[in-house]
């Protein structure tokens, strides 16, 4: 098994090294594989960065090592109401839906207003002079 860590670097500040578990003879052959390999240069770890342990460490599982609150009464919400269709989301969607109907209603009917005035003879719009006829 391989693990790939980062440790401390004088000149890059830091640097990748591979943590494994192999023998020597599989790390070998291992090598080999990624030397003919079509990977960049810069992905293929270099000999010395290969650092052999005993056992891999790992993390207990975090059900268990999560301490429950205090409180008993503390509950998660219900994954129910925050699918699509049901409580919040819905109304969300639903509010974000009219608002956009109602500003893009507003801005249809203020350029309709614009597009209709006369045009003026003092300071002109070029673009509106062109395009109103």
């Amino acid at each position: 098994m391989f693990v790939v860590t980062a440790v401390p670097d004088e000149k890059k500040s830091e640097r990748l090294i591979v943590l494994h578990t192999v023998s020597e003879e599989q790390l070998a052959e291992c090598l080999a594989g990624l030397a003919k390999s079509e990977l960049p240069a810069l992905w293929r770890p270099r000999r010395d960065q290969f650092v052999r342990i005993d056992k891999l460490p790992y993390l207990e599982r975090a059900s268990s090592t999560c301490a429950k609150p205090a409180n008993s009464r503390w509950k998660l919400p219900r994954m129910s109401n925050t699918l699509p269709g049901r409580g919040p989301f819905r109304f969300g969607v639903l509010a974000r839906v009219v608002a956009t109907i109602a500003a893009l209603g507003i801005w249809f009917w203020t350029q309709s207003m614009i597009g209709s005035r006369a045009p003026s003879h003092g300071i002109d719009d070029a673009l509106q002079d062109l395009f109103s006829g």
